[in-house]
């Protein structure tokens, strides 16, 4: 497993970042790190962007998901139920919200265990 992750994982993005090391002007290691983080932010955008949506969109159900916990203050499953019966109504996921930083936590240790 460990080997799977180091070829499909380390290598290509440190190949990357030895690339961009010999691109940049003085061959520096501070400007390839800027762009690859450059880089990596720039292909997590679209996600990014659908992950504050969702968010705000969330916030803006606030309300209504405070009239469900006062309603079911007494069934926590009832409003766990009807808590996901809105969002699925206003097609929102919850978890939504958290795929971006999962991918970018094993990128930040992958470029940890470059160095």
């Amino acid at each position: 497993m460990k080997a799977f992750l180091k070829v499909i994982l380390l290598k290509p993005i440190f190949n990357i970042l030895i690339l961009l090391v010999f691109l940049t002007p003085g061959n520096y290691l501070w400007v390839a790190i800027v762009i690859l983080t450059l880089l990596i932010k720039l292909v997590l955008l679209p996600s990014s962007i659908n992950m504050i949506r969702s968010q705000k969109r969330m916030k803006d159900l606030q309300p209504e998901v405070q009239k469900i916990k006062d309603q079911y203050k007494d069934d926590k499953a009832g409003e766990q139920k009807a808590t996901m019966d809105l969002y699925r109504r206003e097609k929102i996921n919850p978890l939504a919200s958290c795929l971006p930083l999962l991918i970018q936590l094993p990128i930040l240790g992958i470029l940890y265990y470059a160095f």
